[in-house]
């Protein structure tokens, strides 16, 4: 059974880049609290590769959980400043 993924991001550095939306998931792995999943996304107009890592360390996740977003061009990662990443086994 495919598991279903939901979420959205505000990343500050984000908003030089127009990510119009993620078309399609290829991977996904999970292995306790961090997973990842990679696929294609729509980003200033051009179809590119994508991966998004996430590792749920704390409940609430702000000052704790860690995400990382790479594109064919663009990467930002950090530790989240609001809101909590929850991973469900």
């Amino acid at each position: 059974m495919a598991r279903k993924l939901n979420g959205s991001i505000a990343d500050a550095a984000a908003r030089a880049v127009s990510w119009s939306s993620c078309r399609t998931r290829l991977a996904f792995a999970q292995d306790g609290t961090w997973a990842a999943f990679t696929g294609k996304a729509e980003v200033n107009g051009i179809l590119e590769d994508y991966r998004i890592d996430v590792d749920d360390l704390a409940e609430p996740g702000a000052g704790s959980d860690t995400f990382k977003i790479a594109t064919d061009s663009y990467v930002s990662s950090g530790v989240l400043t609001g809101g909590n990443i929850q991973i469900h086994k």
